[in-house]
Order: structure tokens, then sequence, then C-alpha cells
């Protein structure tokens, strides 16, 4: 090896991570770049980082990894929202001395879409039909305008397929919807069923989402549940009362009374409503019955109530 080889001395390395490896569209990313050298020295001056725009992401001053002969810089900022990998540059900008800039690979998640299933009964009679309203949206922004899903049993066969409409849900500017009425199955028991939001074509990519749905499928009614809710010291009714024999599920009227067509059988009755503790009776339900709840008040008793 010559002299002027010897002589020669190899200046930083700039090295630069991005955490997570892959980032959701407009989440938190975190680069922290390190300043990797042969042998210790001490740079005063600042990494600045560059999108794949070219735009400046932010910068951060260099300083000492505990433990180590390196230095580094970290800063945290905003995923952009398009797709797919990109290159992003960072620089060291000192007066001590200089390296090339280094490039790294942001990777940013396909959009995610948001699926909601509502207005499906707690309890479906078996081989009756059911509505199902399902929801398409994707929380960028991207319009659900006609997007696709599709419905799943649970041995994953598709129920049907189908598309949200061209009006978003009253009240959302981007929850496009869609109704859908269908057949129970013929046997009793919980099933899950699943909808499959399909990724629309386009320039922006979207990843698959998949919903479950639970069902409970249940006998034909055979019996009513006649529930009456009142308050325990002024025998006043309680409206809008929460009513449940599980599966089954409704609320008291503005009279303090509910009424749940039941299959016969073992069940526990639980009417709940702020403020009131909840009420709870269990047992055989054979004929039509009526229920009185009487709900006590949940508050703080008193010394004397409490030692009387």
């Amino acid at each position: 090896m010559d002299e002027q080889s010897q002589d020669m001395r190899v200046g930083p390395l700039l090295v630069v991570e991005a955490n997570p490896e892959t980032v959701g569209p407009r989440s938190e990313l975190v680069l922290t770049a390190r300043l990797e050298t042969d042998e210790p020295i001490q740079v005063e001056g600042e990494i600045v980082f560059y999108d794949a725009t070219g735009a400046e992401a932010g910068r951060a001053s260099l300083s000492d990894l505990p433990g180590h002969t390196q230095q580094q810089a970290r800063i945290e900022c905003i995923a952009p929202d398009s797709p797919g990998a990109q290159t992003w540059t960072a620089r060291l900008e000192s007066a001590d001395c200089s390296c090339e800039d280094a490039a790294f690979t942001v990777t940013v998640a396909p959009h995610p879409i948001s699926v909601s299933v509502w207005d499906v009964p707690s309890a479906i009679e078996q081989g009756t039909s059911f509505p199902m309203m399902v929801g398409l949206k994707c929380p960028c922004g991207c319009d659900a305008k006609g997007w696709s899903f599709r419905l799943l049993d649970d041995q994953e066969q598709e129920i049907t397929t189908g598309t949200v409409g061209d009006e978003p849900w009253p009240g959302t500017t981007s929850l496009y919807y869609a109704r859908l009425d269908l057949g129970a199955p013929d046997a009793e028991g919980a099933r899950e069923w699943a909808v499959i939001a399909v990724p629309p074509e386009g320039d922006t990519p979207h990843a698959q989402r998949r919903l479950p749905v639970r069902l409970n499928v249940s006998r034909s009614p055979e019996v009513t549940l006649r529930i009456e809710a009142v308050d325990a010291v002024t025998n006043a009714p309680v409206p809008r009362a929460k009513v449940v024999a599980h599966p089954y599920r409704c609320r008291t009227n503005e009279d303090g009374v509910a009424e749940l067509r039941l299959p016969r059988g073992f069940y526990t009755v639980f009417v709940s409503g702020s403020p009131y503790f909840a009420f709870k009776s269990s047992g055989e339900i054979t004929e039509d019955m009526a229920l009185k709840a009487v709900m006590y008040e949940d508050r703080e008793f008193s010394l004397s109530e409490t030692w009387a």
C-alpha cells in the first residue's frame, strides 16, 4: 500500500432508519439518522430530512448516542397520503465535516377501508328474512361511492355481493351504504358471517378489509314476556330502560313497558338504565308472563340509612 493510500481518511457515513418499516397513510413516522465513523469525532450540525417530493420533512440537531461513538438525530413526522415505496433523503448540514446524502425508503401501506354493519336484529328467527345495512368509507378521504363488497357465511361460502350507493348515509359526508334483505339460516344457534370490502380499481391502492358479523339464530317465538319498569320510591314508570333476555333485547316505552317475544326456555332478564341499579331476574318461561322490574336509584346512602 502506497503512502498516499495510508493517508486517506474515510469520512462519516450517514445511515437512516424509518420506524415502522411500513406506515399507514397520515400516520406517525419516526426517522432516526446515525452518523457512523471509524474513529470517534464530535460533529456539531443538523440532519435535514426530505420527502420523495424534495420537500423538507423536518430537521434535528445531532446528539451523542449513549455508549457509542456515534451521533444521531431523530424526528417525528406524518407519513404521506400516497401508498407505496418512496425514496426519501437525509442531509448533514455542518461546518465540521461533510458526507454524502443518505437515501432511504419509506413504505406507506395501502389506504384502509372502513366497513360498518348495522340494523341486524339481536335475534333472528330461523328461516325468516332480516335486514342488514352495510357501509363503506375510506378514512383517508377517497370517494367510496359505488364500492363493492362480498358477504360470506360461516363456511366461507358467498351469500351475495353488492355495491354501496351514490348518496352518503344521512349526517355523514363519506359513509356510503347499501341495504340487504337476507334469509336467516334454518338451524338455530350462533353464526359468524363476514363482510369483505373489495378494493376499488384506481390510482390509489386500498387494502381488502374483513368485518365479522355475528348472528343469533333462534327458534320461532312461542311466548310473550311483558316487563314493567317502575321507580322503587315513586312507582313512576322508567322509560327507555334497556331490557335484555339474551339474545333478545328492547327498551321500555314512555309508560315503562316493554314486550319480548321468546321461544320457551330459561332466561336471565336484565333491566337497566341510568340512574338505577340493574334489575335481574332468572327463571324458566313456559307461557306468557308479566314481570315487574322495581328499579332502585344508584346513589350513596347516608350514615343513618347505612346503619338502619
